[in-house]
């Protein structure tokens, strides 16, 4: 999930200009307030910050496809087709916060993300193409077999984007610093075979009112 104490290996240190090679779309601000369930609509309105969730898609290389090995299942093949988008939310404190309001909005955040993710998967699925998502809490795939280890978050936002990474605590719990947010940010990850423009198409068609 956004938050594993997890080993760490060596191709989360690639180049900047092997993460632009990778990068299709580039990070992409969407409003979600017409997604949101009814207790988040209480909270926030449909013009804020709070409603966005920012998106960018990008290709696998060939060393992330050794770290997804581990988190898909042993019978998935198609790294080479395999699209990956890594997503953020905006919060209003920091994920490192663990007090009754925070947590209640990372559940909110939760709730926002599967939904959407979960309307991409259908329209995919209607298009005769996969998709799924790690959930965040566990990072293990959603509705599909499981690998033998969750996916971090972290660690594969670290690898696609130009995001620092912070480390705190005792456990060395390490989170992503997004470049405008900080670590007030909630990420989560969906996953693709389908064509770059299928996609996309989808993705902007979910995220419209």
């Amino acid at each position: 999930g956004f938050c594993l104490n997890r080993p760490f290996p060596f191709f989360l240190f690639r180049t900047t200009m092997s993460k632009k090679r990778h990068l299709k779309v580039t990070p992409t601000p969407v409003n979600l307030a017409h997604l949101c369930v009814s207790e988040a609509n209480s909270t926030q309105s449909p013009h804020s910050e709070s409603a966005l969730l920012e998106y960018s898609i990008h290709t696998c290389s060939t060393l992330m496809q050794d770290e997804l090995r581990t988190v898909f299942p042993s019978g998935f093949s198609d790294y080479k087709k395999l699209l990956i988008v890594p997503t953020f939310q905006p919060t209003s404190t920091s994920l490192l916060m663990f007090t009754d309001e925070s947590e209640k909005e990372k559940n909110l955040k939760l709730a926002v993300f599967k939904q959407w993710a979960e309307k991409i998967i259908a329209e995919l699925k209607n298009r005769g193409h996969w998709g799924d998502y790690a959930d965040p809490p566990t990072g293990l795939l959603e509705n599909s077999d499981r690998g033998a280890q969750p996916y971090s978050d972290v660690n594969g936002i670290e690898h696609l984007l130009p995001c620092e990474i912070t480390t705190v605590g005792q456990c060395e719990c390490r989170i992503a610093n997004h470049p405008k947010w900080g670590v007030a940010c909630y990420p989560a990850t969906l996953f693709s075979t389908a064509p770059l423009e299928v996609l996309q198409e989808v993705v902007e068609a979910v995220s419209t009112v």
